[in-house]
């Protein structure tokens, strides 16, 4: 069982770097505009920026067989981002952003795999799905902290002072990671994992759950960019569009906790399913809805989808191996912003060459293919033996 101190944490460190991620988002085109970036060179600068976040979760593995602890490695990434984000508040030249920034988006993408780790490594195989939903839920609130601190601070004392804070919140990651408590042991895999697959090998299960998390991402990616435009379309200004995207931040504070905690109670595929289901109806209703309340219905939508997070990485420690889930933890999220690349590049090529109800059907479709997908990993893991592939 995890402890409470122990959880608190894991909360914290995770608060931060979703914090950094999701509150930055939305000023990092203005700043880049201030430098003279075009249109375009902002969207290339936003999609190298996801390039490095799933290069960092695909190194994490890697890197944390570096060090004799996770914690370790996460303080040190920690200290490095606090030194990043000060020279962040004086960068003077375009590449010095992009360069910067890249940084730390990889030092996320490494941070957001070890915590997942430390956490699947704490919870038992009952409580897991209660505590990953508390932990994704950290990336809720992460929004709401992010949208009431970061523009009223770059606004008021500037991007130094605003980038200053980001590195002392990175001091504070530091020194809490070296406070969470993890067994000494080393990270070598055991011979033999669950059901007697190698370690080093994804089942059939795994790889069919990967390419459904691939389908979904690039759904919600898709749903992340439409509901912006859609509500631009519609004629809503920034205030309403920043409203219905806190008012998600909010839901997702309950929506993440309880679907993860329903999945401790039943079959974790079927509840991923379902929120794979509200995604659907998420990008669907974006097709059709034209009011404020619509829009928040939608907002909410996709904040229980949003639980996914919670629930696939319950599953992922069910069925990782011995000593073989930070490798499986790694695949999992670097598939997921690799679909986010994806995402945000065909939905702006998918609106200018079909328009945005097009754009969103088809994500919704894509989103949908995901489920079939569930329902053949489903059918998968009730055989007794699933051919297991090479894990590169």
């Amino acid at each position: 069982m995890v402890k409470q101190r122990q959880f608190l944490l894991l909360f914290i460190c995770s608060l931060v770097t979703w914090w950094v991620g999701i509150g930055l988002m939305p000023l990092l085109p203005i700043y880049a505009a201030t430098l003279g970036a075009t249109p375009t060179m902002v969207g290339m600068f936003l999609s190298f920026s996801f390039f490095t976040l799933a290069l960092g979760t695909a190194s994490a593995a890697w890197l944390a067989r570096k060090l004799p602890r996770r914690t370790w490695l996460l303080a040190l990434l920690s200290l490095v981002g606090a030194a990043i984000s000060f020279l962040l508040g004086m960068a003077t030249q375009l590449w010095q952003l992009v360069l910067l920034v890249a940084m730390i988006w990889f030092i996320g993408g490494v941070s957001l795999v070890l915590l997942g780790v430390l956490t699947g490594l704490a919870a038992t195989v009952h409580e897991r799905g209660r505590i990953f939903g508390l932990l994704a839920a950290s990336s809720a609130l992460a929004g709401v902290i992010g949208g009431l601190v970061m523009g009223p601070t770059a606004e008021r004392w500037g991007y130094p002072a605003l980038f200053a804070l980001i590195a002392a919140t990175f001091l504070l990651q530091g020194v809490l990671a070296l406070l969470i408590d993890e067994p000494a042991a080393p990270l070598a895999s055991t011979p033999q994992g669950k059901h007697g697959q190698q370690p080093g090998r994804l089942s059939r299960v795994v790889i069919v759950l990967l390419a459904a998390n691939v389908c979904y991402s690039i759904g919600s990616f898709v749903a992340g960019m439409g509901r912006s435009l859609a509500m631009d379309q519609a004629g809503f200004g920034i205030s309403a569009i920043s409203l219905v995207a806190g008012a998600g931040s909010a839901a997702g504070l309950i929506g993440m906790p309880l679907f993860g905690r329903l999945s401790d109670g039943g079959n974790r595929l079927t509840m991923l399913a379902l929120t794979y289901a509200l995604g659907v109806l998420a990008l669907v209703g974006m097709v059709y809805a034209s009011s404020l309340a619509t829009f928040l219905v939608v907002a909410a939508l996709m904040a229980a989808a949003g639980a996914e997070r919670a629930v696939a990485g319950a599953l992922v420690t069910d069925l990782a191996p011995p000593g073989a889930l930070d490798r499986y933890m790694a695949r999992f999220d670097t598939a997921r912003w690799a679909a986010g690349i994806v995402g945000f590049a065909g939905a702006g090529y998918g609106v200018e060459l079909l328009g945005l109800p097009a754009t969103l059907l088809l994500g919704a479709l894509l989103t949908g293919v995901s489920i079939v997908l569930l329902i053949v990993a489903s059918r998968s893991a009730s055989q007794p033996a699933a051919v297991s592939q090479p894990l590169s």
